[in-house]
């Protein structure tokens, strides 16, 4: 609980050995940046993200399927936003996956 409050910035997409983003339980708005998914930069390549916990915030918009792209992802956490829409096929991660929306 860090009461954070604005946007989760894009140049997250930069620091390409993040494995872990723990921003639940904040006061986040907006969407999930693409540079998450993406990196950052020429020749980017998808974050090798294992842990994204992003619940608990006021964060909107609809789940990307870009987010299946994260190779080694194997929690996902963001319930408690505000996002609309379901949730793409390609996000459910079967398996490989902890994953948990409301």
């Amino acid at each position: 609980y860090n009461l954070f409050t604005g946007t989760i910035p894009n140049n997250l997409g930069h620091f390409e050995k993040l494995q872990g983003l723990f921003l639940e339980h904040n006061r986040l708005v907006g969407t999930i940046p693409k540079a998450i998914y993406r990196g950052s930069g020429v020749g980017a390549h998808p974050l090798p993200l294992v842990q994204l916990f992003l619940e608990q915030n006021s964060l909107s918009g609809t789940l990307n399927e870009g987010l299946a792209t994260l190779p080694d992802l194997k929690e996902l956490y963001v319930d408690g936003n505000k996002f609309t829409g379901v949730v793409p096929d390609e996000v459910n991660i079967p398996r490989r996956c902890a994953f948990l929306y409301k």
